[in-house]
């Protein structure tokens, strides 16, 4: 008997060492392979069109009340790109598109799907300011993928993933999933600003043969900010993503969900999202112009001058700067030497 336990032991510790050692390898392949694999995601997705439905509901409300309700259309073709919103009122729709083409960006509006379109907005693509990245469609649209597939974003980690050296892994283990084998991970998250503080620990599942992208996750902790009491914002959010397959097998995303709990102010939120996705047909050229939309091409339009210019003129002006220098400097000192001349000679 007492041969038979020790035995008994003997094996589980050698299965919790091997677990442990298991753990850093898995580490190792984790940070060796996952990145490569979310870039060669995020290239693939970029042959993607596409459609989709965001709902945000409060659940503390009984029944359930809808604060807001939008579809949005998504459309690519190499550096051209737009996004259709349609955000749905009780008595009124209200579309916005956003498209970019080789040319310029431009912002369309309509009310109701029987108006017409107005200009709301138009730049020349190379003077967009960097702010605008953030309604640019190509970006827009990258996000969308990012965000829910390998970023931390619905764990309250704004764009940062596993991999960023801010967030700390805890532990790297195989487990058993629906979907078959997944990765999970446990890790903590720090972040202090001047008046702000975000701390997080939680856990995610990811798929390692499915381009390591999430499956589910959850984290809890706290958003802080000076002079407010931090339980107010204790947090508690989980994420769950299920995926479709295109023919060839490769994962798109069909139902995100996201659940939002505030425990100090009793308050729970849903994101809901249902997806849709397909690499042919194409969409045209014209699709990403005015013209499509029933609205004029631009006129006058600057062309942004190239960027050497702007060297070459910054240069010219240095030298003209330094040649006038130069030449105040001599006229400074011959002007000297005359006078210490004619004081000598008087």
């Amino acid at each position: 008997m007492r041969r038979a336990f020790i035995a008994g032991v003997a094996l589980i510790l050698a299965e919790v060492l091997n677990s442990a050692v298991y753990s850093e390898d898995l580490e190792r392949l984790l940070r060796t392979e996952a990145w490569t694999s979310w870039q060669r995601y995020k290239e693939r997705c970029k042959n993607l069109q596409g459609r989709a439905r965001f709902v945000f509901q409060d659940l503390t409300r009984s029944p359930p009340e809808t604060m807001s309700d939008e579809r949005m259309e998504f459309r690519q073709l190499g550096e051209c790109a737009y996004v259709r919103n349609d955000e749905l009122g009780p008595t009124s729709r209200t579309t916005r598109l956003m498209g970019i083409n080789e040319a310029y960006f431009f912002l369309i509006e309509r009310v109701r799907n029987t108006g017409a379109w107005r200009l709301h907005d138009i730049q020349h693509r190379d003077r967009m300011p960097r702010a605008l990245d953030i309604i640019n469609p190509l970006m827009t649209i990258e996000a969308m993928f990012r965000a829910r597939t390998w970023n931390l974003n619905f764990l309250g980690i704004r764009d940062k993933t596993l991999l960023d050296e801010e967030v700390v892994l805890k532990s790297v283990q195989w487990v058993d999933t629906e979907q078959g084998k997944g990765v999970r991970v446990e890790f903590s998250y720090e972040k202090e600003l001047p008046r702000f503080k975000i701390r997080r620990e939680g856990w995610v599942i990811l798929q390692p043969d499915r381009y390591w992208l999430i499956l589910r996750g959850e984290a809890g902790g706290i958003h802080a900010e000076e002079g407010t009491p931090s339980e107010w914002h204790a947090i508690v959010e989980r994420t769950d993503v299920e995926y479709a397959q295109l023919s060839d097998g490769f994962p798109v995303l069909r139902r995100g969900k996201a659940i939002y709990e505030y425990p100090g102010k009793r308050e729970i939120y849903v994101s809901l999202a249902e997806f849709e996705f397909w690499e042919s047909p194409k969409p045209s050229p014209e699709e990403f112009r005015l013209p499509y939309y029933g609205l004029p091409e631009p006129a006058g339009l600057r062309k942004p001058r190239p960027w050497w210019l702007y060297i070459s003129l910054m240069g010219l002006a240095l030298v003209v700067i330094g040649l006038s220098l130069a030449a105040y400097l001599r006229w400074r000192r011959s002007r000297r030497a005359y006078l210490d001349a004619a004081t000598h000679l008087n």
